[in-house]
């Protein structure tokens, strides 16, 4: 495993070319943020965002980046947050995620079980706006209860 110094340069790294694309490039995205290795743009359509990925790849060789267009609903993941096409977010689950979490009925002390239910609970209150907000705290109830909880 890399020292801890190692995610602080790559940080660095990555900010100083965000920054160098952001600022010369004759067409930047109307928005941009990033989280460590993830980035978000808004762009006018899909040429103008492949036009933005080439020009910032052609401003570094030791860092190659990549692009994921809108699903076909013009929804969008970020982190574990889908940003839909009308500016309102729900939770985002990865295809691969499978819903298991800690069984109800293993020896795990009663505080990470109850942990649980606050922390998806949590994340359903902090990241849907409220039209999304019923529909996942019916899937975090159904997931509860497949884990053998009460």
């Amino acid at each position: 495993m890399g020292s801890s110094l190692t995610v602080e340069l790559a940080e660095i790294r990555v900010t100083q070319i965000e920054t160098l694309a952001l600022t010369s490039s004759p067409d930047p995205p109307s928005l941009y943020r990033h989280f460590v290795d993830d980035g978000f743009g808004k762009f006018r359509d899909r040429d103008h965002a492949n036009a933005y990925l080439k020009f910032v790849n052609s401003l570094s060789s030791d860092l190659v980046y990549t692009i994921e267009h809108p699903h076909t609903d013009g929804s969008l993941p970020f982190l574990d947050v889908l940003i839909h096409r009308d500016n309102t977010n729900s939770v985002y689950r990865k295809p691969t995620h499978t819903d298991k979490y800690t069984h109800y009925s293993t020896a795990a002390p009663q505080n990470t079980k109850d942990a649980l239910i606050r922390s998806l609970t949590t994340r359903a209150y902090k990241l849907c706006f409220p039209h999304h907000l019923t529909k996942e705290l019916a899937h975090i109830r159904q997931v509860l209860l497949d884990n053998g909880y009460p």
